[in-house]
């Protein structure tokens, strides 16, 4: 029986090492990187994809399709996502009939995962990018709201975050 799985989190939070470590001949990874890379020469992985991305994200569409439909000898279909909203998530896993995986990390280590790896050249981007992955998270789990309003408590960690600037490691 052909398996789908969708590996969900933020960028950085290690969604294709998971894969890489799983995948075998024979499966199918689909990884909107990829995509990205794979039609625009030179443009690397993880590069800067405004100029092809709805090209890409069509291409993934039709990607999906055929996972939905089993179509193909595949054995497992990798499904790389990086979908914030749990409703969204649910959706897709339920129309592919998927398993859902999501990367358990912190933003923190999103953080060190993007500074530490050589293929992405905008990492004030890539950061930025998980930051906002963090604030739109949707983890489905909510709670009811309190009776009283409380002040926003400080966060340093997004201070933190908001003045980052990789030009402190050049």
């Amino acid at each position: 029986m052909k398996k789908v799985i969708i590996i969900n989190g933020a960028p950085g939070s290690g969604k294709s090492h998971y894969v890489n470590e799983r995948a075998k001949a024979g499966d199918i990874v689909l990884d909107l990187d990829r995509i990205n890379e794979a039609i625009s020469p030179g443009s690397g992985l993880y590069q800067d994809a405004e100029p092809v991305l709805a090209v890409s994200l069509e291409m993934r569409k039709a990607f999906l399709a055929a996972i939905k439909e089993r179509l193909g000898k595949w054995n497992t279909a990798y499904v790389i996502s990086s979908t914030p909203q749990k409703a969204a998530l649910d959706e897709l896993a339920e129309s592919l009939g998927a398993e859902v995986v999501s990367m358990p990390v912190s933003l923190e280590t999103c953080i060190s995962n993007i500074a530490g790896d050589d293929r992405r050249t905008d990492k004030d981007a890539h950061i930025q990018r998980a930051v906002k992955w963090y604030e739109e998270h949707d983890s489905g789990d909510h709670e009811a709201e309190p009776e009283e309003e409380t002040p926003p408590a400080r966060d340093p960690w997004k201070e933190f975050v908001a003045n980052f600037s990789m030009d402190a490691f050049m």
